[in-house]
């Protein structure tokens, strides 16, 4: 196309149109990352956008993050489809998940959604949408700010819902109870510490957004009770000693007593009781029923998942209850209090090795990319990742971490992953780096193509010498 064409009124109608498409997107997976919570009263839920009863909030977003997707590649012709260093284990966990799916169809006598359509699916789902919406590795400033703004509308809500709304008998568990949501308000506070150290001038914006925001963040997490990651963002600020390098590390100690003293004002502030005897639970389940169940579910789980080895216990078909499970607090027959033995229960050993080939995957790119960073933009970048990884594995040992919303928002996080991969590495893929000699040499070493040994050579050798034997010669017809 000529330059006088592209810059004819209908080219340049064209390209803002896609341009404006971007920032839809953006916002669509921006209400992915926050819509939906257990109670209703928020004002900031966006209510109006559910299809149908019951539908959850972030999948509405989700469509909308579809449909602007297909219109940005219709008016800019491009139909696509972005490769991803984590889309083998994608797949591997969406076909599991499906055939697990079609199998307790079967067993059911009855084709239907079941809970399960709207958990873990969600993260292969979530990944193949957001894999194609960014694409372009200047986007990671655009998902930086998408889950800091999604931290931060969260901790909205939890003050909302805390101050005006009535939760009812089960807002004595906390505002806020999904998983997702206990999750990003952590991954906010740990990007505000994280931010603090940050010299750069692109993120300086979201720098002091972040930092002003972390007792924010922290009180909405507090008066939701989530233990597991209050205690996973304690920890994890304890670890930034150690990896934010020299010249860091006394700010740091500062910045932690800074966290320890904020939680213990907040919890002075809102109800010092009830967060102790939840805090307490933890080290006493028998006292407290949310604890004690998962500790005696776990005994069930795993006798029907030595059951079912193979294949798993179908999606949709409840775990047969071998051992004794008390009536109160919250539990679940569908799902397990513990996302490794989730994929293990549900698709049998092959989910669970392709979760756990998810996972590696996952390290090999955090751990190579915080070893090569050389910018103030990577520094954020990558320990953003590596503590948004250490608090998504933390909570996959007590909680629903294939659920809960999180299905969507762990498909945006390994989005995140690749791009910083590509831009860091200049690599699309890992699969043929080494990764002990790169962390080691601070640079990406690639492993030998193998060669074949001494006798393999040789028996080339005798193949290629030895003469074809003669073959009768067939007249054409």
């Amino acid at each position: 196309m000529s330059e006088l064409a592209l810059h004819t009124p209908m080219a340049l109608g064209k390209r803002r149109a896609i341009f404006s498409l971007r920032y839809c997107v953006y916002v669509a997976v921006w209400l992915c990352t926050w819509q939906g919570a257990s109670f209703s009263g928020s004002i900031f839920q966006l209510e109006f956008l559910t299809m149908y009863d019951s539908q959850p909030l972030y999948e509405c977003a989700m469509v909308l993050a579809i449909g602007a997707l297909v219109i940005e590649r219709w008016l800019s012709k491009d139909y696509t489809l972005n490769s991803s260093y984590f889309a083998a284990p994608m797949m591997v966990l969406a076909a599991v998940l499906v055939f697990s799916w079609i199998r307790g169809q079967i067993m059911l006598q009855n084709f239907r959604p079941v809970y399960e359509i709207h958990e873990a699916i969600l993260i292969p789902v979530g990944f193949a949408i957001y894999i194609n919406s960014f694409r372009d590795l200047k986007e990671r400033k655009a998902l930086a700010w998408i889950f800091m703004l999604g931290a931060f509308m969260k901790a909205c809500d939890a003050t909302w819902i805390r101050m005006f709304a009535d939760a009812g008998p089960e807002g004595r568990w906390g505002a806020l109870l999904m998983w997702r949501d206990g999750y990003i308000l952590a991954l906010g506070i740990a990007g505000g510490l994280i931010l603090a150290h940050y010299h750069g001038f692109s993120l300086k914006r979201l720098r002091t957004l972040s930092i002003l925001s972390i007792p924010f963040f922290a009180y909405g997490l507090l008066v939701s009770y989530r233990r597991t990651f209050i205690l996973a963002i304690i920890l994890a600020t304890i670890a930034m000693i150690i990896t934010l390098g020299r010249g860091k590390r006394l700010k740091q100690i500062r910045n932690f007593f800074l966290v320890i003293l904020t939680i213990a004002i907040s919890v002075l502030l809102t109800d010092p009781l009830g967060m102790i005897a939840r805090m307490a639970g933890a080290f006493m389940p028998s006292e407290e029923g949310s604890s004690y169940i998962r500790l005696i579910e776990y005994p069930n789980i795993l006798r029907n998942i030595s059951d079912h080895p193979i294949l798993g216990l179908p999606v949709g078909i409840p775990w047969k209850t071998y051992y004794y499970m008390p009536v109160f607090a919250n539990r679940t027959s569908l799902g397990t209090h513990n996302t490794y033995l989730y994929w293990a229960l549900r698709t049998g050993i092959i989910g669970f090795l392709g979760f756990m080939w998810l996972l590696a995957r996952a390290w090999k790119v955090v751990l190579i990319n915080w070893r090569l960073q050389k910018t103030q933009e990577d520094f954020f970048y990558n320990h953003f990742l590596l503590y948004a990884f250490f608090l998504y594995n933390f909570g996959c040992f007590f909680g629903l971490m294939y659920g809960d919303a999180m299905g969507a928002l762990t498909g945006l996080l390994f989005v995140f992953l690749q791009l910083q991969m590509e831009k860091t590495t200049g690599l699309k893929t890992m699969r043929n780096v080494d990764f002990i000699r790169t962390l080691m040499r601070k640079e990406i070493v690639l492993r030998p193509k193998p060669s074949l040994t001494p006798a393999a050579v040789a028996l080339v050798q005798r193949l290629r010498l030895k003469k074809p034997a003669s073959q009768p010669v067939q007249e054409s017809l």
